[in-house]
């Protein structure tokens, strides 16, 4: 079906009116609520946005999807996804109204990041902050008070954080010029007991044998191959090879030079 420009035209400004329509019922309830201390039920905003919602749908889907012309066996179809929307939409705004029948604290807003009224050990986590990102706040000015303010030693959990926090810093791209004053001074005495020794068993947590350093895929790749000295086999490198090709060496026999020999 050709629509005619018209028609076409004629839609777009009822959808264009619907939308002033639609602003202008917003502006005007909060009119009503700041000059007559009046505020509207929520399922009152609600009922008005989707009905000219409604509107604006028909309008689309009769003429711009063109279900007036087309088989009406579609638009059967249409009314069915529409309503089965509608349907699954009322469980959960059954869900969402009645969130504080048994936990009264469950029908609060929930803002980014918590809502503002967590309480763990530190204190109350403030609104639009992380739990872990306070953590490390609480956690840095900890290790300030201490190494700085106090001139003490730090606890081997403050160690490793600010340890780690330096790492953060320079995968960041910052220099020590930038780093917080506690890293600054925790860069002067983390090669001094008994922040070595602190760093050097942290460094060797994944067991005994590991070398230093932080994890790679070669530290935690599982080794293959023959790697038992009576076996014949050579040690496993960290990409799961054995030898030069995963096999026992060959024994060297009488009157052969051994690898690495010359006659």
């Amino acid at each position: 079906m050709i629509v005619p420009r018209r028609l076409l035209l004629t839609v777009l400004g009822i959808l264009m009116f619907f939308t002033l329509v639609t602003v202008g019922a917003a502006q005007l309830e909060q009119a009503i609520a700041h000059q007559f201390d009046i505020v509207i039920p929520q399922w009152v905003n609600v009922a008005v946005a989707l009905s000219i919602a409604a509107v604006k749908t028909l309008f689309v889907m009769a003429i711009f999807m063109q279900l007036r012309w087309d088989n009406p066996f579609n638009s059967l179809i249409m009314v069915f996804t529409v309503f089965t929307l509608c349907f699954f939409l009322g469980f959960i705004m059954i869900d969402l109204g009645n969130r504080d029948s048994i936990y009264p604290y469950k029908s609060k807003y929930i803002v980014e990041g918590g809502s503002g009224n967590i309480t763990v050990a530190g204190g109350s986590v403030p609104a639009g902050t992380s739990i872990a990102m306070q953590a490390r706040i609480w956690a840095m000015e900890k290790a300030d008070n201490i190494l700085i303010k106090e001139k003490g030693t730090l606890p081997k959990y403050l160690v490793i954080f600010c340890s780690q926090e330096i790492e953060r810093q320079l995968a960041a791209k910052k220099t020590e010029a930038e780093f917080p004053p506690v890293l600054k001074e925790f860069m002067k005495v983390r090669n001094q007991a008994p922040y070595a020794e602190i760093l050097a068993a942290a460094s060797h947590g994944h067991g005994k044998g590991h070398s230093a350093g932080g994890n790679t895929a070669n530290r935690s790749r599982s080794r293959t191959g023959l790697t038992d000295p009576e076996l014949g086999g050579k040690p496993a490198d960290g990409h799961g090879h054995s030898g030069s090709a995963g096999q026992a060496e060959k024994p060297a026999t009488a009157g052969e030079p051994k690898a690495g020999e010359h006659k």
